[in-house]
């Protein structure tokens, strides 16, 4: 079973955007979802301020400045049962680099 440790969200109640660590030495990104469902809109701001300590976060830049795209695999079911997802919302899973 995967454990997740909250490393920041944007919410009060734990929702998008949230960035989390995985015992699988992998990063959740949770955030406003992309057509093909491997992707999350994410605030870059928050990114940097939840990021750990010489941590890499590989992003792509999109047409909002205030916004990135991260790239991922779709989480599992097990990991999705563990967040609060709006409708709008998903989860990428990525591995971590750079630690």
């Amino acid at each position: 079973m995967t454990e997740l440790r909250l490393l920041g969200s944007g919410s009060k109640d734990g929702g998008c955007p949230a960035l989390y660590a995985t015992d699988t030495d992998t990063l959740i990104y949770q955030g406003i979802a992309t057509r093909d469902g491997h992707a999350v809109l994410m605030p870059h701001s928050q990114l940097l301020e939840w990021a750990e300590a010489g941590s890499t976060i590989t992003v792509e830049t999109t047409e909002t400045p205030e916004l990135v795209l991260v790239a991922g695999s779709p989480v599992t079911d097990e990991v999705r049962s563990k967040l609060i997802l709006d409708p709008d919302e998903t989860a990428v899973e990525v591995p971590r680099c750079g630690r």
